[in-house]
């Protein structure tokens, strides 16, 4: 039987993203009960929390150690408050965790608890199908920062994008 590949890329603002999510997931799960060789697509946010290799999280603090900061970064170091900005995102695995990959917290408030719940969604279809249906197969990558008016529309996040330029990546 030939593979089914669904993917899984609408978006709504707000409430309706958690109903989209929701539609899509009974589409998802119908497909998989009756074609479980399936092979599900979906793109993650690069601002969620995910797990990355240790050697990911090696390079990530290295990266953070020896940042060149610009004018701007080290201004804002001086004004801002420590704990508030230029802090490390990767979390290294909590014990009770059964992998010991570490997390990247990348999460940005402002999204919208809505946003994190259709996110979750997503990550736990693709959990349960691959749990379910060893015959499936399922594909969720990192998408890049998108600048769509849904986000822009958030004057912090707008702002972030606008001055992007000025932070050196770490």
């Amino acid at each position: 039987k030939k593979r089914l590949v669904l993917g899984s890329y609408a978006y709504l603002d707000g409430a309706n993203f958690v109903k989209v999510s929701l539609a899509m997931d009974a589409i998802v799960s119908q497909t998989l009960a009756s074609r479980p060789n399936s092979a599900l697509s979906y793109l993650c946010s690069p601002t969620d929390v995910f797990a990355i290799p240790g050697l990911a999280r090696d390079a990530a603090r290295e990266n953070y150690v020896r940042n060149e900061k610009s004018r701007v970064q080290k201004l804002l170091t001086k004004i801002l408050p420590k704990d508030q900005i230029f802090r490390e995102n990767v979390v290294a695995p909590h014990s009770s965790n059964t992998s010991s990959l570490p997390l990247v917290d990348a999460l940005i408030l402002q999204q919208g608890p809505n946003y994190f719940l259709a996110k979750r969604l997503q990550h736990w279809r693709d959990m349960l199908s691959r749990h379910v249906y060893p015959d499936a197969v399922v594909s969720s990558n990192v998408a890049p920062a998108s600048y769509t008016r849904s986000v822009v529309k958030n004057s912090l996040l707008k702002a972030g994008f606008g001055a992007a330029h000025h932070f050196s990546p770490i």
